[in-house]
């Protein structure tokens, strides 16, 4: 995918940091990978980013002082897996890119997948 995406990240960090706190829905639970979260517009990365909590409706403007809005140009078009539309992908990726286990299969997190 070409064009450029959108990032709200804490000022303590660059725009390009690979979280690795296990705490986010797709960080890896032990830490050995680490997930840049990103977004197609200003509102997606806003949500993804502070919306992880249902029901919280206020943000602190010190938690929103302590972040930055930034737009990312990557200098190639990027391959991008759909985690949310294409299971066959996302399996094909996990056979990929996950370490195995002494049986051969790969691992997502602490579970096997068969």
């Amino acid at each position: 995918m070409g064009g450029s995406y959108f990032r709200v990240h804490p000022r303590t960090y660059g725009p390009v940091y690979y979280g690795r706190t296990g705490r986010s829905r797709f960080d890896d639970p032990r830490g050995q990978y680490g997930v840049l979260y990103t977004a197609l517009d200003a509102y997606g990365a806003f949500i993804e980013s502070f919306g992880q909590q249902t029901g919280v409706r206020t943000i602190s403007s010190a938690t929103l002082k302590s972040h930055c809005l930034t737009e990312l140009y990557p200098r190639r078009p990027l391959i991008l897996a759909d985690l949310f539309n294409s299971c066959t992908l996302l399996a094909t990726i996990t056979s990929v890119a996950l370490p195995r286990s002494s049986t051969g299969r790969p691992q997502y997190g602490n579970a096997s997948m068969v």
